[in-house]
């Protein structure tokens, strides 16, 4: 049954962004178009500008300054990049907290009308005067669902009969037959 194999949410509920809070921005819609990304491999040029700088970056030309800001960069995208792993968890367990509870909602809500229902035809008919919207909220999806197939069964009743033979004579193997 739906959302019956939901368990408990165990993790971390709040993210400390302090001390990353400097390097947050907010890009405007469409901000990241044309933004360099990392590319397969960043681990093995890191692991070489380490070996490498110390012998041949003066040589090079490489100052020691570019080089610390790619290491400060790649610490910073580490700690955004663990930020942003437990806060799509928590979206994520959002959303499907949402979906449940919702569901459940919906669940209990469905037991009332059957109530409701019960009760208007076994006891007092008024009574579901007072439930008018309840009972209007509950029917939308079976009343969208009756809609569609009368929509439908209209659909092919019409093209049915654009689609009838004409009367009169009709040829079947070569051989004239009236309808």
């Amino acid at each position: 049954m739906a959302g019956q194999d939901a368990t408990p949410y165990r993790g971390p509920v709040a993210i400390n962004l302090e001390g990353i809070e400097e390097e947050l921005v907010d890009l405007p819609p469409g901000g990241k178009r044309g933004l360099r990304q990392e590319k397969d491999g960043f681990e093995d040029v890191l692991a070489e500008l380490a070996e490498a700088l110390p012998v041949h970056g003066a040589a090079a030309g490489i100052s020691s300054d570019a080089y610390a800001r790619v290491l400060e960069a790649t610490e910073t995208l580490k700690k955004i990049r663990e930020a942003r792993a437990l806060i799509d968890k928590l979206a994520e367990v959002l959303d499907g907290s949402e979906a449940k509870h919702e569901h459940d909602r919906e669940n209990e809500l469905s037991v009332i009308v059957d109530i409701i229902k019960s009760t208007a035809k076994r006891k007092d008919p008024s009574i579901a005067a007072a439930f008018e919207k309840t009972l209007k909220y509950s029917s939308r999806i079976a009343d969208k669902a009756a809609q569609t197939r009368r929509r439908k069964a209209e659909m092919m009743a019409s093209s049915a009969s654009s689609t009838e033979p004409a009367s009169g004579p009709v040829e079947i193997d070569g051989n004239r037959a009236s309808a």
